[in-house]
């Protein structure tokens, strides 16, 4: 090959590269909005048929000033992009305190299906004469917040559900969320849902028909209204209505994984702090007969009589028991007439237990362990080691016999 070949071939060779390097066409997006005394501008390069948002970047004009003008701090720097709701592309500059100072609200989504969105709240800081953030996450997509002021006293809520139920039940096309509502101050965002009963009884009903809806056109099949079911009774235990949201499920729910089903749907309501404001409405007679109940199955040979002032190890055995019940005890549905007299319970209970061999309930492990340490202070709250099979021996006794008893037999 002659120099002129090599060359004309390294030359085509070099357009090509360069070809190849060329980034795509990127144009440039803007937001704007502005509330009183405040205008805010969001501008990024967007690159055609890309997800890409680059060089984000924030505005912010207070009474003709320019405050603030930075890039905007996100987790992944390329794909992160700003997110506006299409009816009211606006309202990402809101006073949302009532203290006459709007702040800016800027939501991003990180990409994917339907997850994940977060939230960056800035605000005014007149001893710097510049802006701050917080950040907010808001997770699945079903959670992205309506800003608006439910209750006209001129404080603005965001409107949003709870995304943690996705999946929790069923498949996500098929998963019911609860609603979360918050509330803005200096310190960030608190949840103040339960301040709201119309909203969250609007939404219970909601839930209702969309379990109906769910039933009518696909059939009663577990994946199809579990996870309705789970976020109705979620809302239930919001309005204060626990006990009427569990005899609604416990009549219409009638498969073969019920037990598993509702006992599994306790422990997540338990854990996501649904029956917290259960807890406060229970008496201290109801913790008392609780802790007797456990007590006395552990202990029959005292056949129910009370504990004398110098019976030291039963006191400290009782006294054991009862913190576990302070813990563990919510207002509960039996679904029978309790002989303790209380609709109290605990929220993993497993009904399969009550033979005395099932031992799932992670609740009465609880109990156990309170009666297996107050008779063993000498362990502290160690763990039973591999080969004290004396110690694994006594523990399994416990377990079955608090597992012996239940407050429906």
């Amino acid at each position: 090959m002659n120099t002129s070949s090599l060359l004309t071939c390294g030359i085509s060779a070099l357009i090509s590269a360069l070809f190849l390097l060329t980034p795509e066409k990127a144009h440039a997006t803007i937001h704007r909005a502005e509330f009183q005394n405040v205008e805010a501008e969001i501008s990024y390069d967007q690159e055609e048929n890309s997800f890409r948002a680059l060089n984000l970047r924030l505005k912010i004009v207070r009474e003709g000033k320019i405050l603030f003008n930075q890039l905007v701090p996100r987790r992944s720097e390329e794909f992160d992009r700003p997110y506006f709701r299409e009816n009211n592309p606006s309202s990402w500059v809101q006073d949302l305190d009532g203290d006459s100072e709007p702040e800016i609200i800027l939501t991003l989504f990180t990409g994917g299906a339907h997850c994940c969105f977060y939230s960056l709240i800035y605000r005014y800081d007149p001893a710097s004469e510049t802006y701050t953030y917080l950040t907010h996450d808001w997770g699945d997509g079903a959670a992205i917040p309506i800003l608006k002021d439910l209750d006209g006293d001129g404080i603005i809520e965001f409107d949003s559900m709870d995304s943690r139920f996705a999946y929790a039940f069923t498949a996500y096309a098929n998963s019911g969320f609860p609603p979360q509502i918050w509330q803005y101050d200096s310190d960030g965002l608190r949840e103040v849902t339960t301040l709201f009963p119309e909203e969250v009884y609007s939404h219970a009903t909601q839930l209702w028909k969309y379990y109906q809806q769910r039933k009518q056109e696909y059939g009663d099949d577990p994946s199809n209204v579990r996870g309705f079911l789970g976020a109705y009774l979620a809302t239930k235990y919001l309005l204060g209505e626990s006990e009427d949201g569990w005899q609604r499920i416990e009549q219409v729910y009638q498969h073969d994984d019920r037990r598993s089903f509702f006992s599994e749907l306790r422990t997540f309501l338990q854990e996501m702090g649904y029956m917290t404001e259960a807890r406060k409405s229970i008496p201290s007679e109801a913790i008392d007969d609780w802790t007797d109940h456990f007590f006395y199955s552990v202990n029959p040979q005292l056949s129910e009589r009370k504990i004398r002032p110098d019976e030291t190890e039963y006191i400290q055995e009782w006294n054991a028991i009862q913190r576990v019940m302070n813990e563990l005890l919510v207002t509960e549905n039996h679904g029978c007439q309790s002989r303790l007299g209380h609709s109290v319970g605990l929220a993993s209970y497993d009904s399969l237990s009550r033979d005395g061999v099932n031992l799932e309930s992670q609740d009465l492990d609880r109990v156990a362990d309170a009666i297996f340490y107050a008779r063993n202070p000498q362990l502290g709250d160690r763990r039973i080691q591999p080969g004290e099979t004396r110690l694994a021996s006594e523990w399994l006794r416990i377990r079955r016999g608090v597992s012996r008893l239940h407050p429906c037999d």
